[in-house]
């Protein structure tokens, strides 16, 4: 008769115990982590409004030099739409491709003043501390949203 092998009291593996609370571990930090990571996202984002608005305003005063006033199209300075979609790599395009960050749109327009505007879409329509950006012929940076300084 064969004896059965006798049993090492230290077996290895883990309980369910020890499982648990592992899982609970990476549930907390989870619950930590993501939503920061988020807003740091949200934040990065705002970035492509404000630089691509700056970019706008310097073409707008190139034109205002060769032409001795604003355009009243964003066409004429070379963007694709008087109305466009900018993404994360910064690209103004015509269509929403269902992730644009920005709505890029010139306000208003005369031959003296206009007003840039930024609006957030998609995802980045999550950002309620900065809702939309505009910038002016004068400099004048402003935003919608309930932080104080979003420029």
């Amino acid at each position: 008769m064969r004896s059965q092998p006798i049993r090492s009291l230290s077996q290895r593996g883990f309980t369910l115990i020890e499982v648990m609370i592992v899982v609970v571990m990476i549930a907390i930090l989870s619950a930590i982590a993501l939503p920061q990571y988020r807003d740091y996202v949200v934040r990065s984002n705002r970035s492509v409004a404000k630089n691509l608005l700056t970019q706008i305003a310097d073409r707008q005063e190139q034109f205002y030099v060769s032409n001795k006033e604003y355009a009243d199209a964003l066409t004429d300075l070379g963007y694709p739409g008087d109305t466009f979609y900018v993404d994360k790599g910064s690209n103004p395009l015509a269509a929403d491709p269902g992730d644009a960050l920005y709505t890029i749109a010139l306000d208003a327009s005369t031959a003296t003043t206009f007003t840039l505007s930024a609006t957030p879409k998609n995802e980045q329509a999550e950002d309620t501390k900065c809702t939309k950006f505009t910038l002016n012929q004068a400099g004048q940076r402003t935003h919608t949203g309930t932080a104080t300084d979003c420029w």
